[in-house]
């Protein structure tokens, strides 16, 4: 665990302060994982619109992640990463 509440690191141009970051070596690979709870922080990091846009648009923008996110989630971990998103 990397970050507590408030804090955040920067990696190559990202910045990651929501959720908890864990960095590892599996079977000599360097293994980076941010979790995140899903109806709070994920939105939270979204930006596909900008937060000036109407309400309806940034709602619309919500369906379309969450939605994204639980499909992504329910095809299972993806093998090279064992992530899902």
């Amino acid at each position: 665990n990397v970050i507590g509440p408030g804090d955040s690191f920067d990696t190559g141009g990202h910045r990651y302060r929501y959720g908890m970051v864990d960095i590892a070596v599996v079977n000599g690979n360097l293994e980076v994982v941010n979790q995140l709870k899903l109806h709070g922080e994920y939105l939270w990091g979204i930006a596909e619109v900008p937060s000036s846009w109407p309400a309806e648009a940034l709602k619309a923008q919500v369906v379309a992640a969450r939605t994204y996110a639980l499909r992504r989630y329910q095809a299972g971990q993806r093998p090279e990463c064992r992530c899902h998103v």
